[in-house]
């Protein structure tokens, strides 16, 4: 299934609840309390992600809705966690995907960011061997 199967967009009706369409003939209801008690993420270098999820999974798990999965859920409610830099760089990740991330199903999505991190980690050696061979060690 697409990501943009999961995805609510950014732009959503002032209510008390907020109604998302799964499908034609599934709806449901997020509680706009839901929202208010998720955690943000900026994406700054002294912020834990893995305590970021911590806290996102566990306001997640207070969700209980029949006919909707808990992935679905997390999926859905995720993309309203993230601020300033860290939604920079989904945007960015979709400027990769030539616009169309949300056409991604979860494998490939999962595979784009496995390369992202590992590209990232030999930019990163690079950047180091560079140093170091300015300084002679090398």
């Amino acid at each position: 299934m697409a990501m943009k199967n999961y995805y609510i967009p950014d732009s959503f009706q002032r209510a008390s609840n907020i109604r998302v369409s799964l499908a034609p003939n599934v709806k449901f209801e997020i509680n706009l309390r839901i929202f208010q008690m998720l955690p943000d993420f900026h994406g700054l270098p002294l912020e834990e992600p893995h305590q970021h999820l911590e806290k996102f999974h566990m306001v997640c798990d207070l969700v209980n809705l029949s006919q909707v999965t808990l992935k679905i859920i997390k999926m859905k409610l995720f993309p309203h966690t993230l601020r300033d830099k860290a939604k920079q760089h989904r945007n960015m990740v979709d400027s990769i995907c030539g616009r169309a991330f949300m056409e991604k199903t979860l494998d490939e999505i999962y595979s784009l960011y496995e390369n992202l991190s590992e590209n990232s980690r030999d930019q990163a050696s690079f950047e180091l061997y560079d140093r170091d061979k300015k300084r002679g060690i090398c």
